[in-house]
Order: C-alpha cells, then structure tokens, then sequence
C-alpha cells in the first residue's frame, strides 16, 4: 500500500500541469441522460491518454531529443549563413545547408518549385519555432536587398549563445529536481529499514486513526514538495 502510494505520488507530481489534465476530463451529459456512461469512459479514455502524451513530451527522453533537434538546427543555420558568405544563390545555399535529414523540408520543396521560401519556412517553424526568424530574416533581404548572410549569421550567433544557456541551466536544474526526488523516497527506504529489523511500522499506519493521518499527511507533503521543485524548474525553464 505504501509503495501503490508512493507511485500514485510521483506520477501526480511529474512534471507537467495537474490543472490542464483536468481541464482535459470532459465528461458532457447527453440530453435525455443516456449513455453517459459510455460518455463518461470516453472522457476518462481520452484524459488518460491526454496525461500520457504531456507526460512523454516532459519526460528527459524528450527533452533531449527537442535538444539535440535543436542543436542540429543552429548547425544547419551556421552553414547557411556560410554558403551565402561564400557567393552561393540564396535558393543553393539553402539546399546545401539543410542536412539530412532537412532542416527545412518545406523551404526545399519550395525552391524545387519556386515558390516563397520565407512562407515554406513559416511553416517549417511550426516544428522548429527559430525558422520564423529565418523567414523574417528572409523577407527583409527580400525587400530591401540587404545582406542575407550577415542577418543569418548574427542569427546563428545569437541561437547557439540561448542553446549554452539552456543546456548550462538544465545541468544547474538536474541537481535540485534529483534531490527533490530523493528525498521524496527516504520515507520509503525509512520504512524498509524499519521492517527489517523486525518492526511493523505498516500496521501502525494503517491500524489506527492517527496512523492513517500521519500517512496521507507524509503522502500529500512529499506530493507538494515534488510538485512545487517542478513548478519552481518549470517556470525558470519557460523563460528562455
């Protein structure tokens, strides 16, 4: 029961907002009152899988891929800002520097039909959001006739500066959010020892009134406590 508790615990306070699960749960009633219970498993169904998905998007896997995305992007900028510095046309270089696979697969598809190329990387930018600065950069060479080349790569300067920020304050982040969980698991390692050396804490617990307050008040601390380290993580890592 203890460890059941413990589970439900620190899979309340993963990363991710308890409020937008909730607000996920849509359990509509239908006008005569029929079927909702049908209606009701439906939205249970979907909340659950609604929690899942957030939960994969937060989890380190995650993370490191939108990380390592992320860098691969700003090399595939780089050497745009490159291949223009060296005289290749704007659509050349853009074909050159975006890798494989593309950074940009839409701005290819665009050159090969020459179409808008700053339109086909607004829309590559709803993947990776820095293209809507490429595309920016792209619309004002466009209409002035400035330098692309150096507009990209103050671009790429100033994306590679944020991703050393970032990785530089997920390390920073990684001890607390580490020592959080830890410490939310000695209770359980507490109770471990305990039993070992033959006491029933367990049946203290769970066999009297005052047993069961201490152990929904230790449960609902440690779920505070994970909780709030996450919030306190998560709020610094949305500022950048």
């Amino acid at each position: 029961m203890i460890a059941a508790l413990l589970a439900a615990s620190i899979w309340l306070a993963w990363p991710g907002q308890p409020a937008s699960r909730l607000d996920r749960l849509h359990l509509q009633r239908t006008p005569e009152g029929a079927g909702s219970a049908d209606t009701g498993s439906r939205g249970l169904a979907w909340a659950w899988l609604a929690c899942r998905a957030e939960r994969i998007s937060a989890s380190p896997w995650a993370k490191r891929r939108r990380s390592a995305d992320r860098a691969r992007l700003i090399d595939a900028v780089s050497a745009l800002a490159a291949e223009l510095a060296a005289g290749q046309p704007p659509g050349q270089a853009l074909t050159l520097a975006a890798g494989d696979p593309p950074a940009w697969p839409t701005a290819l598809a665009a050159v090969r039909l020459n179409a808008s190329i700053p339109q086909a990387l607004r829309t590559d930018a709803e993947r990776q959001p820095m293209l809507r600065s490429l595309a920016a950069c792209w619309d004002v060479a466009e209409v002035s006739g400035s330098g692309l080349s150096t507009a990209i790569d103050r671009l790429a300067a100033s994306a590679r500066s944020s991703q050393e920020v970032r990785v530089q304050l997920a390390a920073e982040l990684a001890a607390p959010r580490a020592t959080s969980r830890l410490l939310a698991l000695l209770p359980a390692f507490g109770l471990a020892i305990a039993m070992a050396l033959g006491i029933d804490p367990i049946d203290w617990l769970t066999g009297s009134l005052i047993g069961w307050a201490c152990l929904l008040s230790a449960v609902a601390l440690m779920v505070i406590g994970l909780a709030w380290t996450n919030r306190i993580a998560a709020s610094v890592e949305s500022r950048l």
